[in-house]
């Protein structure tokens, strides 16, 4: 008896010890390849594709330094963990080009100066404590070194979002040169930092983003690669629209977001907006229509009737674009289920396009979608479809290829001498684009996306359909960088809703919840009753 159980101990001893150094020698192999199982759905903790390219594309030293308070509050551990394990699996695909430091700059206020410089100042946490809310002060925030160029992470808040955010970052600091966003102004657009001040700002922290106004300059400036045209309301003159030509032609990027119509504030009138784009677009294989899109497939909208009276009901006009009428193999689509387009118009795009070009239309109205060339906005009118109108409808479209010039064969348009300038203006240089510098011939590949739309970016509609700005924000990582963001940005996007099917079988949902109820605990009991069977026919054996 004796015997047996010193044999016992001997054994499980010896499996203790071969399992001990099982796990030694796993860990420092996992120290040299790391490797980690990842069992979501679109792989959210693994590194995409883009990030190991953006690390692999290093030729010197990155080194990235984290700004973290020793005392962080506990509920923001596993979102240290988190950022940890991601910045490991950076390193590991860098090919040896990637340092990582932890410092702590509490207590050291020569480093928290150089830290505000890279804009890491001390953030502002909710801690619950004794069932107290209080608010706690630290850092956490990421410095990154590239050679001479230094870029800085100010909190990092969310880790969905954090593997995007890094390889921006990275791409921004390794780019020798900075990729700079453009928004045109002077001919009464939106103006971004107000009316699209959230597109505004988001750009900023990854792009250098600057007003371009043609009325100052005769051409689009060298430094920009992608050009926004948000929303002019009055008629581009030839001159600027000659400097966006040969824009394009020399391989510049542009998104023209255009409304058919301007709305007066805070009432359900409108009136037509004429761009002067439309024989530029002509020549481009476009048409951009003048009436208004309504939709079957669309967003309920609330209306104060007065005396108290709010009306919430379909609104035809506020045109809900769903997956099945998106262009799957768009990247800037990637996991965006819908897109709330409001008051919209559509793009033609010809049956035969220039020699060139390409078009793709990204966006289009279902097949339940009509039109209507009055601007009559009320929601109480009777919507009643002509059904021969009754169709699928382009609402945004990708141009992309060599582009023709609409000017060729015709002089560089002038802008007109303002005979009340005075002396001294009428002796600046001249704002006419520079002859030597015209582009008979396309010299490289544009791309040209015009959405039928702007109002679907401003904040109201931001916020009641945010897809609209990952949408948009994509569109233009697409322009800038190609396709190495967009699949980032998009990741823990998706809603997880239940089935429809599911929730509209009510034996089902029944069934469902029975099996929630009373499957785990069953396979417990079972696993009780099966593990004392067990144990009781050993003791029978060992007597």
């Amino acid at each position: 008896m004796d015997g047996k159980k010193a044999k016992r101990r001997i054994s499980a001893l010896t499996a203790g010890l071969l399992t001990l150094g099982i796990l030694v020698v796993v860990n420092l192999f996992a120290l040299r390849h790391f490797k980690r199982a990842d069992l979501t759905e679109e792989k959210q903790y693994t590194l995409s594709d883009s990030s190991k390219s953006a690390v692999r594309g290093l030729d010197d030293t990155l080194t990235v330094t984290v700004y973290m308070s020793e005392d962080i509050p506990a509920n923001l551990m596993e979102l240290k963990r988190g950022v940890i394990d991601m910045l490991e699996e950076f390193r590991s695909y860098s090919g040896g080009h990637m340092r990582i430091k932890y410092i702590d700059p509490e207590g050291n206020d020569e480093l928290k100066q150089e830290l505000a410089r890279l804009g890491i100042q001390e953030a502002m946490w909710r801690v619950i404590e004794k069932d107290k809310v209080e608010t706690a002060k630290g850092y956490f925030g990421i410095g990154l070194r590239y050679r001479d160029k230094e870029e800085g992470i100010p909190v990092v808040g969310r880790l969905d979002t954090f593997e995007y955010v890094m390889t921006a970052t990275i791409l921004k600091v390794a780019s020798p040169e900075a990729i700079t966003i453009g928004f045109l102004m002077g001919n009464k657009e939106f103006e971004p930092y107000v009316e699209m001040n959230t597109l505004w700002n988001t750009l900023q922290s990854q792009y250098e983003v600057t007003v371009v106004n043609l009325d100052n300059q005769p051409q689009v400036p060298n430094n920009v690669n992608v050009l926004i045209i948000p929303r002019p309301s009055e008629e581009i003159p030839d001159y600027q629209k000659f400097a966006i030509d040969q824009f394009l032609m020399s391989g510049g990027r542009v998104v023209m977001l255009l409304d058919p119509v301007k709305m007066k504030q805070g009432t359900l009138r409108a009136e037509p907006i004429k761009t002067g784009l439309k024989d530029m677009l002509k020549s481009y294989g476009l048409t951009l229509n003048d009436a208004l899109v309504l939709d079957r497939y669309n967003q309920n909208a609330q209306f104060n009737m007065g005396r108290g009276m709010i009306m919430n009901t379909p609104y035809p006009f506020w045109v809900k674009v769903v997956r099945k009428n998106m262009d799957k193999n768009n990247p800037a689509l990637t996991n965006i289920d819908e897109v709330l387009l409001p008051w919209t118009t559509w793009i033609d795009v010809a049956g035969e396009m220039p020699e060139g070009l390409k078009a793709k239309t990204i966006l289009r109205s279902s097949e339940f979608s009509w039109t209507q060339p009055y601007y009559n906005l009320s929601p109480q009118q009777r919507f009643q479809p002509n059904q021969e109108d009754m169709k699928s409808r382009p609402l945004a479209v990708l141009v992309t290829g060599k582009f023709p010039s609409h000017y060729a064969g015709q002089d560089i348009p002038a802008k007109p001498v303002d005979e009340a300038a005075t002396q001294q203006q009428q002796a600046q240089p001249s704002m006419t684009f520079p002859e030597d510098k015209r582009i008979e011939e396309a010299t490289a590949d544009g791309a040209l996306l015009i959405i039928g739309n702007a109002e679907f970016i401003t904040g109201g509609f931001t916020r009641m359909a945010p897809t609209n700005q990952l949408f948009l924000l994509n569109a233009i990582d697409q322009m800038a960088y190609g396709d190495k963001l967009i699949s980032l940005r998009a990741r823990g996007m998706k809603p997880r809703a239940i089935d429809k099917d599911i929730m509209d079988n009510e034996k089902l949902k029944s069934k469902i919840k029975w099996i929630n109820l009373l499957l785990m605990p069953g396979l417990v009991i079972i696993f009780g009753i099966a593990r004392g069977i067990f144990r009781r026919n050993r003791k029978g054996l060992d007597v």
